[in-house]
């Protein structure tokens, strides 16, 4: 069954040779970014599902047609193929492309290649004359167009060391200061301050944890013995009596 005849192509074509010009042996293999391509405007609508595409170089060179990035029929749009090399005896690191749609794309245009700075070329006898530049410009290669610039001038020497500044006490004579290097380091001092208010009473600290029980004490000295008197009467006179001797045990008879 093929593809939904909304769905675009585009061309990629390529040509590899060694070193000595003889064609390379190998396939180049195309691994789109898209895992779903939605077309709704198929009769009917169709969800497609891109595969790996791997061709095999004949004398070299392949040509294949690939779904195109850019259909706008498609969704999503602008996604890209990735391109990887399985050749004999040539490690080539793989990249990313864009298939336009109806167009042809040569790898060979699109192959990154590595960064670089250019190379320093220094103008001279067997030089071509260029409008515009003169003898010992230099020129740098970017993006592939040679750019002529004037030569830098070369790094100079180390200076002389600088004389050794004033120290404090110099400055300070410079600026009217009059006495020795004592009597100005005495003047760095100022009089003493005025003593400072007290501070708040500090809270109170907690309290202690309960001391240990002290040591028992000698027993005393055994007391005289007291003089009592025992005296029998009876009621009406123990009522009688106008002071009581604290001395008496009185019994109340009858």
């Amino acid at each position: 069954m093929a593809l939904p005849a909304n769905v675009n192509f585009g061309t990629v074509t390529g040509l590899f040779i060694d070193g000595a010009g003889a064609p390379l042996v190998g396939s180049v293999t195309f691994t789109p970014s898209a895992a779903k391509l939605l077309d709704i405007g198929a009769q009917p609508p169709a969800s497609v599902f891109p595969r790996p595409v791997s061709v095999q170089l004949v004398d070299g060179a392949f040509s294949q047609q690939l779904i195109a990035t850019d259909d706008p029929d498609l969704n999503p749009v602008g996604w890209s193929w990735k391109v990887s090399f399985s050749l004999s005896g040539v490690n080539a690191a793989g990249f990313n492309i864009e298939v336009p749609a109806d167009e042809t794309v040569d790898l060979t245009l699109v192959s990154p290649v590595g960064a670089s700075g250019g190379q320093l070329i220094i103008r001279g006898p067997g030089v071509p004359d260029t409008d515009g530049v003169a003898d010992g410009w230099v020129v740098t290669v970017e993006d592939g167009v040679p750019v002529w610039a004037a030569p830098s001038g070369g790094s100079g020497g180390t200076g002389a060391d600088g004389a050794d500044g004033k120290s404090a006490y110099q400055l300070a004579v410079d600026n009217g200061f009059s006495g020795t290097v004592t009597q100005w380091l005495a003047s760095l001092v100022g009089p003493k301050g005025d003593q400072g208010e007290q501070g708040p009473k500090g809270d109170q600290g907690e309290q202690g944890p309960k001391g240990d029980q002290g040591e028992q004490g000698p027993q005393g000295v055994p007391g005289a013995d007291a003089a009592i008197a025992i005296l029998q009467i009876t009621a009406a006179d123990y009522a009688a009596l106008e002071t009581k001797d604290p001395t008496t045990l009185y019994v109340v008879i009858g």
